[in-house]
């Protein structure tokens, strides 16, 4: 026996008899076990006996142009609002995302490779000349995190004094 989803493409065919014998009394073995099925087979019949009606009684006899410019009427004319913003909508979004979202993906990859050829200026050299000092240990806090420790033995940085 058919599952729903096999029996709900088969309900149009099953409704013209344009099924095989076999599919068509597995069909109607579903539909009688089946509320959901059955449901959707009863407003399918439905809705063809309305069209059939609606066709045979009224449109049968009228011009074509007559229906299009009643169909017409019935329409609503968008609104000078619904207008503004379509119009805003085709200028913000004339891309499809999927060309958005490859452009966004060459421009990242793009980045990825140009930022670390690009290398930030060396630091500026420090020329220590002379030291003097009582204590054998010495700190320079220079710019950013950078920190240099001295140490010294006695009797350095004292050459120059005599």
């Amino acid at each position: 026996m058919p599952d729903c989803s096999r029996v709900a493409s088969l309900l149009e065919l099953y409704v013209d008899e344009a099924l095989p014998q076999d599919e068509m009394a597995a069909v109607k073995k579903h539909v009688r076990r089946c509320r959901r099925c059955h449901k959707e087979l009863t407003e399918l019949t439905a809705l063809r006996k309305h069209l059939r009606e609606t066709v045979e009684t009224g449109a049968a006899d009228v011009p074509l142009s007559r229906i299009w410019e009643g169909v017409a009427e019935r329409l609503d004319s968008p609104t000078i609002w619904e207008r503004i913003v379509w119009a805003g909508k085709s200028i913000v979004f004339p891309f499809r995302p999927l060309k958005v979202l490859a452009g966004v993906a060459a421009l990242v990859v793009l980045f990825l490779f140009i930022v670390p050829l690009v290398k930030s200026p060396p630091t500026p050299r420090v020329v220590v000349e002379s030291v003097e000092s009582e204590h054998p240990i010495m700190i320079f806090q220079g710019e950013g995190e950078i920190m240099v420790v001295w140490l010294f033995e006695k009797g350095e940085g004292k050459e120059g004094k005599e």
